[in-house]
């Protein structure tokens, strides 16, 4: 058909969309036909600038485009193929040939979750026999076979144009004159480059990706989410090419002799952007949906996010900043629940920051990617309702949706839009949506610091806020340093915002001077705090938002929290301070055996859910029960400036829903803090004994 959607006359258009009506398509299929063949012009046109700017073979380049034109992509899904074909005798040689009638993928649902490639096998099998139904009853005739879809003769499945990246990475691998930065370093990302590459040609081999052509069996039947995939690994392609010509020469700028550390950073750096395994990504995953998903409390620092970071950022480039981020978080929050204070031209304004990718829940991704297995893509109705529930639950995903928008609207209602620019002291020039970036972070691999890669970033899960909020304040002070004043008063209002929320037991070392006034005088900094100042004393430590509710929510806000003498009193708290959830995971198995030692199936549930539900089993068996250690035994009320008791701590109803939101209040807080700082007093006087002991033995011997 004609490619009507360039021409630039209407009677052309018309002429082209009154060819494909003719066809039977109705006006919807014609405009998807339309965007269709735009979009992937547009990438065959991005694919032809990059070869021509290479000065690859004309005839390549023509070849391409001629094979690219109505390019429609298709990816087989699952690892398991059904394959439906008739077998013929030849009459002359009288050899028996086989002409495959048609291929089925086999990627439900169950299939996709199932781990293990035997119960793989078995569900695909399910598919074979539903198949062997069908066509024993239409074409008896027919065979049917379950194969391995990699075992498929390749010949057969025209890939898309996998020759045309070959051709590109080959050429700028040779483009980058990687032999200036000495043959150690060119061996190393060579190899790196390399391996980055066989990762795209793996992605696209054994038939996973290929062009429908005529006598060619077989194909996913699905449409969009096929486009959607070639559009994500045309666009990892470009990206990955893009990034390694940059890096090839910001290496070469660094004077290796003088600044052999920063030389040596580079590299490694780059090495890791081309390593194609995100580490640990499935025990990420399991660790967000056990902790983060459904967890109101863990959605409060994505709440105050936008006062914390985003307010202060704001604040440098308007006036009224702060009733600026309110009114528009409320309106935003507003309008989700169906209310309409955000204009249409807000509105599209805010697209344009969604289209520019600035609105993506980056921090949610980097924690857990995308949640997958049984909830990703479900085709019967069933999982489709399982999909949206999980979606509808997962709050702290929401929030961080939500937050990025508020900081969106506000900076529109501030005349800021996405490719306005501005000026900023470290960054030089940057436009109106990277300030969301730079206030809410931009995560994702090629961001993170060099403490979260490798084999420390399975000790960082549900850390990188507060990494990536001491690189966001060290900007701040280099910039207050170099006289910005406006960057002084970014971080002070992040602190004031810190303290608003959670006292200056939320600010970044507090804790660090506590636990080290403790070791010296003896005595706890808030006791004293709260003894020498009164109410106000309070206020200072637990801040304004606790004196509303009565939850301490210093941990919910704190960004950051430096170890402490406390932290590795004892190997367990060593080893929870130092592995953070990744030590978790044996620790919550050996409280479930207790549990199931003791019957305790109340606290066996508690132990084995994932957060949003151990909060609300917490919150019952600490209303109804009352705190109580793992055996069962009542832990003494020992009675705090909150409460005074003598029988074990039970929550009240307020605190109890609280405790289900996943929120620790104060008093049990407090109770906690006592019962420690009893435990630290008896090492500490046992530990004196045991000195006055090894003297008087000493003297006695002597």
């Amino acid at each position: 058909y004609p490619d009507f959607w360039d021409e630039t006359s209407e009677q052309a258009r018309q002429k082209g969309r009154k060819f494909l009506s003719d066809m039977g398509l109705t006006e919807a299929q014609i405009d998807g036909v339309v965007a269709w063949e735009r979009t992937f012009k547009f990438i065959g046109n991005v694919l032809t600038a990059k070869m021509k700017e290479l000065k690859i073979n004309p005839e390549t380049i023509k070849e391409f485009s001629n094979r690219l034109k109505h390019f429609i992509p298709h990816r087989w899904y699952g690892n398991w193929l059904v394959r439906v074909y008739e077998e013929t005798t030849d009459p002359e040689t009288g050899r028996k040939k086989q002409k495959t009638i048609h291929l089925y993928d086999t990627d439900s649902t169950l299939t996709r979750a199932a781990k293990s490639v035997r119960i793989q096998k078995q569900l695909a099998e399910l598919d074979a026999a539903k198949y062997r139904r069908q066509y024993g009853q239409s074409n008896p005739e027919y065979k049917i076979e379950l194969i391995r879809a990699n075992d498929y003769p390749s010949e057969s499945l025209q890939e898309a144009p996998s020759y045309v990246v070959r051709a590109i990475s080959n050429e700028v691998l040779n483009r980058m004159d990687l032999s200036k930065l000495g043959a150690d370093t060119e061996a190393e990302l060579k190899a790196g480059f390399n391996q980055m590459m066989k990762q795209i040609y793996k992605e696209k081999a054994g038939g996973k990706l290929f062009l429908k052509r005529k006598n060619i069996p077989g194909y996913s039947e699905d449409l969009i989410k096929p486009a959607a995939d070639y559009i994500n690994h045309f666009t990892g392609f470009i990206t990955k090419l893009e990034m390694m010509e940059d890096l090839s020469k910001a290496l070469q700028q660094i004077p290796r002799k003088h600044m052999p550390k920063l030389f040596d950073y580079g590299v490694e750096y780059a090495k890791y952007n081309m390593r194609p395994v995100n580490e640990m990504l499935g025990f990420k995953k399991w660790a967000y949906m056990m902790y983060l998903w459904g967890n109101i409390s863990s959605a409060h620092l994505q709440l105050t996010q936008d006062f914390i970071t985003a307010w202060p950022e704001l604040s440098k480039y308007t006036d009224r900043s702060l009733e600026k981020m309110i009114t528009a978080l409320g309106d935003v929050i507003y309008n989700e629940i169906g209310g309409g204070r955000i204009s249409k031209q807000e509105q599209l304004e805010i697209e344009r920051f969604r289209e520019a990718g600035f609105l993506e829940p980056r921090e949610t991704l980097e924690l857990a990617g995308r949640i997958g297995g049984i909830f990703d893509n479900p085709r019967p109705a069933t999982g489709i309702k399982i999909q949206r529930g999980v979606k509808y639950v997962d709050i702290f995903r929401k929030m961080e949706m939500v937050n990025r928008e508020a900081m969106a609207l506000a900076l529109i209602r501030s005349g800021i839009k996405v490719d306005t620019e501005l000026d900023a002291t470290i960054e030089g020039k940057i436009l109106g949506g990277q300030l969301i970036d730079n206030a809410h972070f931009m995560y994702g691999k090629a961001n993170r610091p060099k403490l979260m890669r490798g084999l420390t970033s399975p000790l960082t899960v549900f850390r990188s806020f507060g990494i990536h909020f001491l690189g966001w304040a060290k900007i701040q002070v280099d910039s207050a340093i170099k006289g910005d004043g406006k960057a002084a008063g970014a971080l002070l209002r992040s602190m004031f915002a810190n303290w608003y929320f959670g006292g200056f037991a939320s600010l970044l070392g507090v804790r660090f001077i506590a636990s080290l006034w403790k070791e010296i005088f003896g005595t706890d900094l808030e006791n004293e705090l709260i003894e020498s100042y009164g109410e106000v004393g309070r206020i200072l430590w637990e801040g304004p938002m606790a004196q509303v509710f009565p939850v301490a929510f210093s941990r919910r806000v704190s960004p950051f929290e430096i170890p402490t003498p406390d932290d590795f009193r004892t190997w367990r708290r060593t080893v929870q301070s130092i592995g953070g959830v990744l030590t978790d995971l044996p620790i919550r198995m050996g409280k479930m055996w207790l549990d199931m030692e003791n019957q305790d199936y109340l606290r066996l549930l508690e132990d084995a859910s994932p957060s949003a539900i151990s909060n609300i089993v917490q919150g019952y068996r600490l209303h109804t029960r009352g705190l109580e250690k793992r055996t069962g035994k009542p832990i003494a009320g020992i009675g705090t400036q909150h409460r005074v008791f003598q029988s074990p701590l039970k929550l009240t109803t307020p605190e109890m829903i609280f405790k289900m939101m996943g929120y620790q209040p104060k008093a049990l807080e407090q109770q906690w803090k006592i019962t420690d700082n009893v435990r630290q007093d008896q090492s500490r006087r046992l530990g004196r004994l045991q000195n006055w002991a090894a003297r008087w033995t000493f003297a006695a011997r002597n």
